[in-house]
């Protein structure tokens, strides 16, 4: 949100990317989030005690590749929701800054306002038929 309507990024960003960045990583290793790597769990795959055979070390480069990927992809599509919803975040964060709190049937309420962009869409669930696809 920062990267939109601020002229500086703050340092919680550094945290922000470190969180995304294990949430990615687990993503494409733990819970078998991606296409490229496939339905595994790559920790596994060095485990001796399964049997497998330990990858030849192409797979840390695809994994990284998968992760950069899948964090850039987020960067672009929340840019993209904060984009279209410029008027709701600034009133959110008026309110932020004046009560320094949003919760319960005032934070629902904005919530409710939020436009999704398609980008999120296909971001959540990139196999979906865009004709069956909800408003």
């Amino acid at each position: 949100a920062e990267a939109v309507t601020s002229s500086s990024i703050s340092t919680g960003a550094s945290d922000d990317l470190q969180r995304a960045t294990d949430l990615a990583q687990r993503c494409v290793t733990e819970f078998g989030f991606n296409d490229a790597i496939g339905p595994v769990n790559v920790g596994k795959l060095a485990n001796p005690d399964y049997g497998m055979l330990v990858d030849s070390g192409d797979t840390g480069s695809m994994v990284e590749r998968e992760v950069r990927s899948l964090c850039s992809t987020a960067l672009t599509v929340a840019i993209d929701v904060i984009k279209e919803n410029r008027e709701l975040h600034a009133r959110m964060s008026a309110v932020l800054e004046q009560d320094e709190r949003l919760q319960g049937e005032s934070l629902q309420d904005l919530l409710l306002q939020v436009h999704i962009p398609s980008s999120l869409r296909d971001f959540v669930s990139p196999h979906h038929d865009n004709d069956t696809a909800r408003s």
